[in-house]
């Protein structure tokens, strides 16, 4: 991946990004390393983008499943209140 190329894509579209995951976990410190990861991935991938909207889907796409796989892995974290003695 050509290096000016990748600086300009992450400056446009870090922010949106970030913001855009961070509306989705809620949490702008998760949010940030799924954006990370994300240009990570992009930058070590061996794909070739003709077209800056399709470079923008890929990276929409990527940052949301792993928002996604994130967001699934909480659930399995996710600890339920015992009920009350007395109920039920």
């Amino acid at each position: 991946m050509p290096q000016p190329y990748l600086t300009a894509l992450y400056g446009q579209d870090y922010p949106r990004l970030t913001n855009s995951m961070t509306r989705m976990l809620g949490d702008r410190s998760s949010a940030e390393e799924v954006v990370q990861e994300t240009f990570l991935r992009f930058s070590q991938s061996t794909l070739l983008f003709e077209h800056e909207a399709v470079a923008r889907a890929w990276l929409r796409r990527t940052a949301s499943n792993l928002a996604l796989d994130l967001l699934r892995h909480r659930k399995i974290l996710t600890f339920e209140p015992l009920e009350a003695e007395g109920k039920g």
